[in-house]
């Protein structure tokens, strides 16, 4: 494939975007600082593909967590398999399970990387605004930021006292109340606290009364307190701590396609799609809490000093009717614990003629999980207990030596260095699932298999090459060429060998445009993927196994426009065309009986070729206050949850409609309502096959059958914003 792209015509692709000319007009649209390459700059000015979604957007969108803002970032895909949250960005992700393997988009809170993915979903509290870096982030960000990184900010105390209260009453039997304040305490001192409660009844009905009356809900307290203080005239310090506990009902899954045990076994019709029957107390329980410390020193010449502590610690355990019906023939029940250590130091400099940050990074994480699947086709429950160890650390730098006013190059350098120890033991057992909590010693059991112990170290040079070009005043363009990778891993929940790291090679040309005298900016992103070694999972017996079995391909071309139409309206719209395919790629299909196929050519998982976003706001003066209205229109094109492309295990493409309107008045109180889904689609989060649950006179290949999990229907609030 051959891309050929000029100066002249990537300059000009904002200006063909903004078809027509706007109206002269006293509205500007707000300038973004975004933190993303870990110094503060305008987002206009970073040589980095950004979305960056304000804390005041998240509050008044109804946007809980990461999962919400997949409408609002075209390129950014959520799916969640049981209590496993999955992350795509540009096509490029996991669906990987067990705590031998990672996550392809790297959370952080608060400058602390996130081990788990369920850590960073916690429901967004009291934050500042979210940054989505799109594209590999290898040198600053390095191991597991192959998609990209997804930066939760919160709020840190200001000047002045300040604080709000949030009330919110919607359908699902749902009520949310949130609070905040903070401010100076003396010279050089600050605070801030947060605190939420909501409950949730969740969005399906549960019609057998053993498994309760609803699921997909949970009740969620959450805590955080920030106290930022100055040691010297040049040193500063920020320290943070949270707490979320989160008890909840788990997740529903729907039966799809005529492989399942269950209509055998003497299972109803399904119900309506937002409805199930549910024999098992499902539920799904997490607690998450850390500390963070940052301390900063200025130390002259353009110098600073900056070290990031941090401790998380997430304990979560679940359970689920995994055949989705009210007769048994399988569940799944899982535990998990969690410990995790990091500390980064880093040195930048913000000199004339160049900067440079330059550093080092330690990261250290204890897990362990236990499996249970009892189930009719084992005969019994065969469960699985692993403990798993890493140790990682890294150096890295990177350089910015502006050549001229105009022109800047970009070279940058990390090595990473990793090791996991794996501890696996598992196999068919008569007795009850104790988990890692109960009574009983999961190393007293007795299995059919040996237990399994391993030692496996990796390494990687992740380099950056970028050269950023002001063409104007108003229009920048750069071009990046990037490498990331993502940490080997250990089936923890298999009998089956370690595998390697995956890497993915990245040339990326943009431009980012502040057109009409600020009332609007363009920005284009245009990128090409060279993505070897992939990790796939594959369900086999029961079990998930992973191995380094593909090559891909992926090209796309995304697109962000914002503009002030006149001093009422203002419109955005983004979107994502992607062709990401694989190349090479020899996969089973089924069992030891099953097909061997080539799937190359086959479009990756939760790669949607296209994607759009289109919103429009208003606001204007009304007698008591303002009042403000949205309209959000998203479409995204058919995603595939497996690598065979098959209608079964996949969702066509989808459209999805939001709206808000409130009135602010002039004692700074807010009445809003917002309705998300407004047109009630019916959809598919994720999908997938397991043959726990199969009829294998059905299936005598052992492929599995597949199972839905249904997204959100409609949902509406009425909100209440007090700030003070």
């Amino acid at each position: 494939m051959t891309l050929s792209v000029t100066r002249r015509s990537l300059a000009a692709i904002p200006a063909i975007l903004l078809t027509g000319s706007l109206s002269a007009q006293e509205n500007f649209l707000e300038e973004i600082i975004v933190t993303a390459e870990k110094r503060e700059a305008l987002i206009q000015d970073t040589a980095l593909a950004i979305t960056a979604v304000s804390g005041d957007l998240l509050e008044s969108g109804d946007l809980d967590e990461i999962e919400d803002l997949s409408l609002d970032v075209p390129s950014l895909v959520f799916s969640r398999a049981g209590g496993e949250a999955q992350l795509y960005i540009r096509g490029v992700g996991t669906n990987l399970f067990g705590i031998g393997q990672d996550s392809s988009v790297a959370v952080h809170q608060d400058g602390i990387y996130q081990g788990r993915a369920q850590m960073g979903l916690t429901q967004f509290l009291d934050v500042e605004r979210v940054e989505v870096l799109r594209g590999p982030q290898g040198t600053l960000y390095g191991r597991n930021a192959t998609a990209g990184v997804i930066n939760i900010i919160h709020r840190a105390p200001g000047d002045e006292p300040e604080g709000y209260l949030n009330l919110k009453l919607g359908n699902f039997n749902r009520y949310d109340g949130e609070f905040a304040y903070g401010g100076p305490i003396g010279d050089g001192a600050g605070f801030r606290i947060a605190a939420r409660y909501g409950s949730d009844g969740g969005f399906t009905e549960d019609l057998d009364p053993r498994g309760g009356d609803e699921v997909d809900g949970g009740e969620t307290m959450a805590a955080r307190g920030t106290l930022t203080f100055a040691l010297s005239d040049a040193i500063s310090a920020k320290i943070i701590g949270d707490y979320t506990d989160f008890d909840g009902d788990n997740r529903t899954v729907r039966p799809r396609g005529n492989l399942h045990r269950s209509a055998a076994e003497g299972a109803l019709p399904l119900p309506d799609f937002d409805q199930t029957r549910n024999e098992v107390d499902s539920f799904q329980k997490w607690t998450i809490s850390g500390i963070a410390a940052e301390v900063t020193a200025d130390l002259g010449g353009g110098l600073t000093l900056t070290s990031i502590t941090g401790y998380r610690q997430f304990e979560d355990s679940f359970r689920f009717n995994t055949d989705g019906t009210e007769v048994f023939v399988t569940q799944t029940h899982y535990e998990r614990d969690t410990d995790q250590l990091s500390e980064e130091i880093r040195l930048a400099c913000a000199c004339e003629t160049y900067e440079w940050i330059a550093g080092l990074y330690y990261f250290s994480e204890d897990k362990e999980e236990a499996l249970g699947l009892p189930a009719l086709n084992f005969g019994g429950a065969f469960n699985i207990f692993a403990t798993n160890k890493t140790d990682a650390w890294a150096g890295f730098g990177e350089l910015t030596w502006h050549f001229n006013d105009r022109l800047d190059g970009i070279a940058g350098l990390r090595y990473s260095s990793e090791e996991k120890d794996d501890w696996n033991l598992r196999g068919l057992t008569g007795g009850n699932f104790d988990g890692l909590f109960g009574d009983s010693d999961p190393r007293a059991f007795t299995f059919g298999f040996p237990p399994r112990m391993t030692v496996d170290d990796w390494n990687a040079l992740t380099p950056k090459l970028g050269i950023k070009y002001d063409y104007s005043d108003n229009v920048m363009v750069y071009g990046t060429l990037t490498r990331g990778f993502k940490s080997g891993g250990t089936n923890s929940l298999s009998g089956d060998p370690a595998f390697d790291p995956e890497y993915l090679w990245s040339l990326e040309l943009g431009s980012k445009s502040t057109l009409a005298d600020g009332r609007a900016t363009a920005n284009a992103a245009l990128f090409y993927y060279d993505y070897t070694d992939l990790q796939v999972s594959t369900f086999t017996e029961g079990t998930v196994s992973v191995a380094n079995a593909a090559e891909a391909t992926v090209v796309g071309l995304e697109v962000d426009v914002s503009a002030a139409l006149s001093d009422q309206f203002t419109w955005t719209v983004s979107g994502m065309a992607l062709n990401a395919e694989y190349d090479e790629f020899i996969t089973r299909y089924g069992g030891a009986t099953g097909t061997v196929m080539d799937v190359a050519g086959n479009n990756l998982v939760n790669a949607p070729e296209l994607s759009l976003t289109s919103t429009l706001n208003f606001n204007a003066d009304v007698g008591p206050g303002e009042f403000s209205a949205m309209a959000q229109i998203a479409y995204r094109s058919t995603v595939h949850h497996s690598q065979f492309n098959e209608a079964e295990v996949g969702q066509g493409s989808l459209m999805l409609a939001n709206i808000r309107a409130g009135i602010t008045f002039l004692n700074g109180v807010e009445v809003a309502f917002v309705a998300r889904n407004l047109l009630g689609r019916e959809y598919y989060q994720n999908s997938v096959r397991f043959t726990s649950l199969n009829d294998r006179g059905k299936d005598p290949a052992g492929i599995g059958a597949a199972l839905g999990y249904p997204g959100e229907g409609r949902s509406m609030a009425l909100q209440l914003h007090w700030g003070f």
